[in-house]
C-alpha cells in the first residue's frame, strides 16, 4: 500500500508543478535575429553591429568592400558571397605574416591594449576569432583582386567606375550563392 500512496503523491506533485509552470506566462529569451544565409553563412544582427564598429578599424585593400555608405549588412553578404566562392583556393589563402600585420593594425586602432581588450570582452570575442574573421576578410578582398580588378587592366584607376564594375559583378556572383534575406522570404524584420 505505501508504494501506491507514494505513486498517488508524486503524480499530485508533478501535476501541481506542470500546474504552477504553465499558468505562468511563457517567453521565449531572443538572443539574436539572423538577418541573411548566404550559403551557409548565417549572418547576425550581431555581425551587422559588429561590422559597424570595425568597419573604419579594419585595413581594406579593396575600398569597395568597405565603403561605410553601403549598409553594414550589404558589406557582410558580399563578404560571405566572395568567401562562398574563394572556398579554401590556395591562391586566396593569405599568408600569416599578412594575417598577423592586418591584426596588428587593428590592435593599434585603439589608443591603447586596455581597449582592445574591452572590445573583445564586451563582444565576447578571442584574439583567434578575430583573427579568423581577418583571415576570411583578407581571403575576399584577394579573390576580388584577382577575379575583378585584374580584369579590369587600369580601368580601375576611376573609383567610380571600379564601383560601377564592382556593383554589377557582385550582382552577378550573389546568383551563383544562394543568398537569404528577411525580406526576400516574405518577412518584416
Amino acid at each position: 500500500m505505501e508504494m501506491k500512496a507514494f505513486r498517488t503523491h508524486f503524480g499530485r506533485v508533478i501535476l501541481a508543478s506542470l500546474c504552477i509552470v504553465l499558468s505562468g506566462e511563457a517567453q521565449a529569451e531572443q538572443i539574436d535575429r539572423v538577418v541573411a544565409i548566404v550559403g551557409d553563412r548565417v549572418i547576425t544582427a550581431s555581425d551587422v553591429a559588429l561590422e559597424e564598429t570595425l568597419a573604419s578599424r579594419l585595413p581594406c585593400p579593396e575600398v569597395v568592400l568597405c565603403d561605410e555608405r553601403t549598409p553594414a549588412a550589404d558589406r557582410l553578404i558580399h563578404f560571405a558571397v566572395l568567401r562562398s566562392l574563394a572556398g579554401d583556393a590556395q591562391a586566396y589563402t593569405p599568408t600569416n605574416n599578412d594575417v598577423e600585420r592586418a591584426l596588428g593594425l587593428l590592435r593599434r586602432s585603439w589608443s591603447d591594449v586596455r581597449g582592445y581588450q574591452a572590445f573583445l570582452e564586451r563582444w565576447g570575442l578571442s584574439e583567434r576569432d578575430i583573427a579568423g574573421l581577418v583571415y576570411s576578410r583578407l581571403v575576399c578582398h584577394r579573390y576580388l583582386r584577382r577575379n575583378l580588378a585584374l580584369s579590369l587592366r587600369g580601368e580601375d584607376a576611376d573609383p567610380v567606375v571600379y564601383a560601377q564594375r564592382y556593383a554589377i559583378w557582385i550582382a552577378s556572383r550573389k546568383n551563383m550563392v544562394q543568398v537569404r534575406t528577411l525580406e526576400s522570404i516574405g518577412v518584416t524584420p
